[in-house]
This record gives C-alpha cells, sequence and structure tokens, in this order.
C-alpha cells in the first residue's frame, strides 16, 4: 500500500503537480472504498480500521491492485466494451470488500488481525490457490482482454 501511494505521489509529481497537492491527490485514491467499508465494518461490528486492513490485506495478498491496473488498462473498442470495464473496476471493489467480510465473520475467534488473516487464508486454501491460478494464467496472456478479465473475476466470486 505505501509503495503504491508513493507510486501514485511520484507520477502526479513528475505529470507537473506541486508535492502537496499530489500528496492529497494520491491519498484519495486510498479514500475512495472508505465509505463503503463503513458500512461493512458496522455489518460485522469490526473497527473501521480493523475492517480497512483486512481490505487492504486481502487485496495485496491476492494482488488485486494488479487486477485493477489490468482492467484499467484495457481499451474499450465500443460502447459496450467501455461499460463493461467499469462493471469489472466496480465489480472488483465489490469483490474484495465481500472478502475481507467474510474473513473478518470467519475468523471472529482469533486474536489479532494478522492470526485472523493467517487463519482464513489457512481455511482457505485450495480456493485461494485456485484463484491464484486462474490469475496467473490472465499475467502469462499477452494481450488480456475483458472476456479473460470477466473469467478472473468469477473466480474471485468463487472465492468470496
Amino acid at each position: 500500500m505505501k509503495r503504491k501511494f508513493a507510486a501514485n505521489k511520484d507520477a502526479l509529481v513528475k505529470a507537473g503537480l506541486p508535492k502537496e497537492l499530489a500528496d492529497s491527490v494520491a491519498k484519495y485514491s486510498f479514500l475512495a472504498p472508505v465509505f463503503s467499508l463503513i458500512d461493512v465494518s458496522q455489518s460485522v461490528s469490526e473497527s473501521l480500521e480493523t475492517m480497512i486492513s483486512a481490505y487492504y490485506l486481502i487485496g495485496d495478498a491476492l494482488r488485486l491492485d494488479w487486477l485493477g491496473e489490468l482492467i484499467s488498462g484495457v481499451t474499450p473498442t465500443n460502447s459496450w466494451e467501455s461499460r463493461l470495464r467499469a462493471s469489472a473496476i466496480d465489480d472488483l471493489a465489490w469483490r474484495q470488500r465481500v472478502l475481507a467480510k467474510k474473513l473478518l465473520e470467519e475468523t471472529r475467534s482469533q486474536k489479532g488481525l494478522s492470526k485472523r488473516v493467517d487463519a482464513w487464508f489457512q481455511s482457505n486454501a485450495f480456493a485461494i490457490s485456485r484463484t491464484k491460478s486462474v490469475f496467473a494464467r490472465l499475467r502469462a496472456e499477452k494481450t488480456p482482454d475483458l472476456a479473460m478479465i470477466t473469467v478472473a473475476l468469477r473466480e474471485l466470486k468463487r472465492l468470496a
């Protein structure tokens, strides 16, 4: 997460934004999911800090940032593909929230977030392995398209 923030900020500075403004804009990208995470944290009776940490830990472990960047990088050839790309971006964020919620619900008896994350990954090892395998095949593609991304998101849905 810190690397992504630094990379975003550096890119904005290189594009000509003053450092202070680049810092503010880079922080915004991390705030985008906060409102929905507030709702989810309340629904599972967890602190917002715990929910946000779980959200980003799931994202880091599954490399969902990479998938999001891949989706954003696809150039649509028509309005339907443009809609599909926007839908895929929304679906990815939604899946990440669902996974974080599931992690917190299924590990309530554990103490400490790192132990909870480890326990959840261990109890879901087969499904996580299958999802990572699909993602690895997608990464190996020379020119991934929205159909391939849709399949990868479907696999993420199975995990959630």
